[in-house]
């Protein structure tokens, strides 16, 4: 008979393989963050190159003109990218 018996190994707790709903709230939300950003990037490009038309003289220096592109700029983003357009 052999003297060294080897401890059964019971079978893991479910609790080992649960997984958290908080431990997938941070990765959704980083990639909806970063899905936000890179969809956004054409708008910034659009704000930046208006500025520097500004700078450049090409546009006027209108408080009223600004408004107005940065109004149409902004809706066309909301339409465009829906629920990952930002929002102020």
């Amino acid at each position: 008979m052999n003297s060294r018996a080897t401890p059964r190994r019971s079978a893991p707790s479910p609790a080992v393989y649960a997984i958290e709903a908080s431990d997938l709230v941070a990765p959704l939300q980083t990639a909806r963050e970063a899905a936000t950003y890179l969809l956004a990037w054409p708008f910034d490009a659009a704000r930046a190159q208006y500025g520097a038309a500004v700078r450049a003289g090409i546009l006027s220096r209108s408080i009223l003109a600004s408004r107005d592109f940065e109004h149409g700029l902004g809706r066309l983003e909301r339409t465009m990218l829906g629920p990952f357009a930002r929002r102020v």
